[in-house]
């Protein structure tokens, strides 16, 4: 498995790429404001590929307010904790 680190801008959360046998897996979805910049930065990460699932590790702004940005460019399904 590889991961890759997208490093949050101020005080956005970092955003993380999993890579496992050509499957992807984002973790967290930053702020909304910077968007474009996690959008770009998944896209050259990801060459084509779409990633299967968006994990939103809880629901503080920064790590779920770019999560629609995410879901309307790659199609990824969300999922979270239940009590979250």
């Amino acid at each position: 498995m590889r991961i890759h680190t997208i490093p949050g801008l101020g005080m956005d959360s970092n955003v993380f790429l999993l890579e496992n046998g050509g499957a992807f897996t984002v973790v967290d979805a930053g702020m909304d404001a910077p968007a474009d910049y996690v959008l770009d930065s998944l896209g050259k990460l990801l060459r084509g590929a779409k990633p299967k699932l968006l994990v939103l590790t809880h629901r503080h702004i920064d790590h779920v307010g770019g999560a629609a940005a995410v879901v309307r460019k790659f199609g990824c399904e969300v999922v979270m904790h239940e009590k979250d």
